[in-house]
């Protein structure tokens, strides 16, 4: 009988060691493998097509706010809003990348990419002029710099909000349990960093 309890204790300590660390460890490795541009190891570390999948929502999602919210007083907006939502597909299958998780880890940074992704589909008359890419000083590299927040939701998926060194938020890391590890299986994000201009 007390082997039983014994083995029953070890377990329980076991699986709790589990729940706490395994995302500790799904983050590091994550992060490790974005800050070295490893893209076989950020592969194995991330469900690319569940990825694809809730950047593709949550663009669809902006891009119909878009739509509504420019009604009949902005038709010609309406519109690049609907065009936008046909070609949604291609821009984040070609947008989301292990280039693009690297940097979104790595620097919280989409605006200037997505932007950039979606002007080279739209009409320049809808999307505008896309604006210089401006070289960055130390104060905001600094400033970029992100910390990091885990919070579980179960045993089957935990979520890592992210903030910079002034307080601005970055992308939100959605994780699902794969086994006994992690995948990244989405980013959210606000809906202004999902549109050119926004």
């Amino acid at each position: 009988m007390k082997k039983l309890v014994a083995l029953v204790i070890a377990l329980a300590v076991l699986v709790g060691g589990w729940w706490y660390a395994s995302p500790l460890m799904a983050l590091d490795g994550l992060r490790d493998a974005a800050q070295s541009g490893d893209q076989a190891e950020l592969e194995q570390r991330v469900d690319f097509p569940a990825l694809r999948s809730s950047v593709k929502e949550q663009l669809r999602g902006a891009l119909t706010a878009a739509m509504e919210s420019e009604g009949d007083d902005n038709p010609l907006g309406a519109a690049g809003a609907a065009l936008g939502l046909g070609l949604v597909d291609g821009i984040v299958d070609t947008l989301v990348t292990p280039e693009w998780v690297a940097t979104t880890v790595t620097e919280g940074q989409r605006r200037q990419a997505q932007a950039e992704a979606v002007q080279e589909r739209l009409p320049a008359q809808e999307t505008g002029t896309a604006p210089p890419r401006k070289a960055e000083d130390p104060a905001q590299a600094t400033q970029r710099e992100i910390e990091w927040e885990i919070e579980r939701e179960g045993l089957n998926s935990f979520r890592v909000t992210t903030q910079n060194a002034v307080g601005d938020t970055g992308p939100t890391l959605l994780f699902a349990r794969d086994g006994l590890g992690w995948d990244l299986v989405g980013i959210e994000m606000p809906a202004a960093e999902l549109i050119p201009g926004g």
